[in-house]
């Protein structure tokens, strides 16, 4: 079953509603990593690239698959925005004067709500 590369799993869902073969799905699954995939190129000394094998065989991962997770991990541990824009947020919303209420009160509105 030979698909062009520019189908993915709408295009062959009728096919593979009557005959799904293991490279369907295969080509399924490739095809979604390759629209899905960037490459990323860096460029590093001998020493680092050595370093970087040792750790990721001390994991035992490819280089490829530490670099992700360790990408990962540091994205997850730094926030995406600056703090200013977040406190430029905080400010903005501190400007405005909106109705409220005790927050017993409102949430014996809301589940007032619910019940109705």
């Amino acid at each position: 079953m030979n698909f062009p590369p520019r189908l993915c799993a709408s295009a062959v869902n009728s096919e593979l509603d009557t005959r799904a073969t293991g490279s369907a799905l295969l080509f399924l699954i490739v095809c979604y990593a390759h629209i899905m995939s960037k490459r990323l190129q860096v460029l590093l000394a001998d020493q680092e690239m050595s370093d970087i094998r040792r750790l990721a065989r001390r994991e035992r991962l490819t280089v490829g698959e530490w670099v992700r997770r360790t990408l990962r991990e540091v994205r997850t541990h730094r926030p995406v925005n600056e703090p200013e824009t977040k406190l430029k947020a905080v400010r903005r919303g501190a400007d405005y004067s909106f109705p409220t209420a005790d927050l017993d009160q409102m949430l014996s509105e809301i589940e007032r709500g619910y019940r109705a």
